[in-house]
């Protein structure tokens, strides 16, 4: 394995993270402090559905800080030919949503409902990234192989 070439990966996956994380916290951002207008969009004339989908505005908005490192760390598993840790992450996503859906709705009421998603991608993501911990010489080999097969041909 060219010397290197495996920290290049390490560093190219790690900005990819970076970028999307700082992306999403950007959208977030944009959503909160524009929830009225963007409501306004879609809901008029009824000032209880406004105020409730404010609320649930701020709380489901923070999905899009976690969604984009899902995606990069399920496509590096795809790229590599890892089907097996791609399926058991994306079972994992619905078993983590699922759970979320029952247990914070009986612990923080209304609130716990719209948290789930945003909890269950946050869990979701620290699993990936300590997997993806455990696995990064592995997956840094297998792109340097697959790098250098495509460069032969």
């Amino acid at each position: 394995m060219p010397q290197g070439l495996d920290s290049c990966v390490s560093e190219l996956i790690a900005v990819a993270i970076r970028i999307v994380t700082l992306v999403g916290v950007v959208c977030t951002a944009i959503l909160i402090i524009f929830k009225s207008p963007f409501n306004s969009l879609f809901v008029k004339d009824n000032l209880q559905v406004m105020n409730t989908s404010s609320e649930i505005i701020t709380f489901y908005s923070v999905n899009f800080i976690f969604v984009g490192a899902n995606i990069i760390i399920n496509a590096l598993y795809t790229a590599i030919n890892n089907p097996r840790t791609s399926a058991i992450l994306a079972i994992l996503r619905y078993v983590l949503l699922i759970g979320n859906f029952f247990i914070l709705p009986l612990i923080l009421g209304n609130i716990g409902l719209w948290l789930s998603l945003s909890s269950g991608r946050n869990n979701l993501r620290r699993g990936k990234l300590c997997l993806f911990e455990q696995d990064k010489a592995k997956v840094e080999y297998q792109l340097v192989i697959q790098s250098e097969e495509e460069s032969n041909r």
